[in-house]
């Protein structure tokens, strides 16, 4: 979604939007390492590896979502140098949000799941591009905080999946 509304949603300099689509661009880089650092633990205890060699890629994994919510914590300061204007408000909310939906999943461009959606676009109405890179950040830091907590790695690769689908929703 964000692709769609960058340009108008926060209005921020050349430079800025260069730069903010960098750092976004950088943490989900960061988000999509991280899962496949998952699901490389995930395979490894399936054919029985070690604990510590499967606490690698979670470790790993760990490392890489920290990065990504201080890369989306730089974004946070980047859109707080911007202004959403009221003009901008009535936009967004007027934006055809279930057309976008569906072109989107026809393209191949967004996953298939409304909820996710529709929690990405209350968020974007009621808080703007600060609250869905908020929002963003701390699903990524709720996971790093499963992974801190040395959660049963089924559970980590649900949330992985869960932020990954997430991820693409919001961006």
């Amino acid at each position: 979604m964000a692709q769609i509304c960058n340009k108008k949603a926060v209005s921020l300099n050349p430079a800025g939007l260069r730069e903010k689509k960098r750092l976004a661009g950088d943490a989900g880089l960061e988000v999509l390492a991280a899962a496949s650092d998952v699901f490389k633990a995930a395979e490894m205890a399936e054919h029985d590896a070690s604990p510590g060699a499967i606490d690698v890629y979670l470790s790993s994994a760990h490392v890489r979502l920290v990065q990504a919510s201080a890369l989306l914590g730089d974004v946070q300061a980047l859109l707080n140098t911007g202004t959403t204007s009221p003009d901008m408000r009535d936009w967004l909310h007027r934006l055809d949000y279930e057309r976008l939906y569906t072109d989107g999943r026809a393209s191949g461009e967004i996953p298939a799941n409304r909820e996710m959606w529709t929690e990405c676009v209350q968020v974007l109405l009621a808080e703007g591009a600060h609250g869905s890179c908020r929002a963003l950040r701390d699903r990524i830091n709720g996971t790093v905080a499963l992974l801190a907590d040395g959660r049963p790695l089924v559970m980590i690769q649900s949330a992985i999946i869960e932020l990954t689908a997430y991820a693409r929703h919001g961006s």
